[in-house]
């Protein structure tokens, strides 16, 4: 009943808040806003919503997960090393360029060169 009473009540307010802005009247139409009372319906907007996934199933079975640690052990061992040491004697002068340099260096570089920096074995 409680909540029949504030959706109703909230409505009114509304078409009144609707009437105040129609007419231009923004002082009584900010002195309603400040009388609004919050409550969780209309404390905030949403903009992003997310999943956060915390562990992954492998399929071991109902409820059996484990964590990110073996996935990234799996990843590690997957990983391909071939031609990232190329990759770094070839770039050597440039990542410790990248490394050394300020946030407006770094911004520089990843936009002059930043098909060199960001690239599979970077």
């Amino acid at each position: 009943i409680n909540r029949e009473q504030r959706y109703q009540k909230e409505a009114e307010e509304e078409e009144k808040r609707k009437k105040l802005l129609a007419e231009g009247n923004l002082a009584k139409l900010k002195e309603l806003d400040q009388k609004r009372p919050i409550n969780i319906d209309n404390c905030g907007d949403v903009k992003e919503e997310r999943t956060v996934i915390n562990s992954y199933s492998d399929g071991c079975g109902a409820g059996e997960t484990r964590g990110f640690r073996s996935a990234i052990e799996k990843e590690e061992r997957d990983w391909n090393l071939e031609g990232y040491e190329g990759y770094l004697r070839e770039n050597k002068a440039l990542l410790d360029e990248f490394i050394d340099a300020n946030w407006a260096g770094c911004r520089g570089l990843l936009t002059e060169r930043g098909n060199e920096l960001v690239n599979q074995h970077s």
